[in-house]
């Protein structure tokens, strides 16, 4: 019985401990992306995560446009932003305080880090 009540308490820990872990986009992320010009461009996502589904925009000095099929699944962030006639794709990796994105559409392909603003 004891040894019950002990292998009980440590998975229920266990489960408080993953559950903190958890990682929340919902929020602005920031980042500098430099294009192959050497330019340097501002960028910000506006995200919110609903489930497995992501909404919200992206930014740069060129204006804002809407995400479109943003999809989470664990760390894996993945959504579509059309600009100037073509669909750019954005996969990326989340962590704690930051995501390592890779853009990509048919005429380029970046990676940028973005960090989430502290408030």
């Amino acid at each position: 019985m004891i040894k019950k009540t002990i292998v009980t308490t440590l998975l229920i820990g266990c489960f408080a401990v993953c559950m903190a872990m958890v990682l929340d986009i919902t929020g602005k992320w920031i980042g500098t992306l430099t294009i192959s010009d050497g330019t340097a461009l501002n960028l910000v996502y506006t995200l919110k995560e609903d489930g497995d589904k992501v909404t919200g925009t992206a930014a740069s000095q060129e204006g804002e446009i809407n995400i479109e099929n943003g999809q989470i699944k664990g760390s894996e962030i993945s959504f579509t932003v059309y600009r100037n006639g073509e669909d750019v794709k954005h996969n990326g990796t989340v962590y704690k305080d930051s995501i390592g994105m890779n853009i990509e559409s048919p005429s380029f392909k970046y990676h940028v880090l973005l960090k989430k603003e502290v408030k």
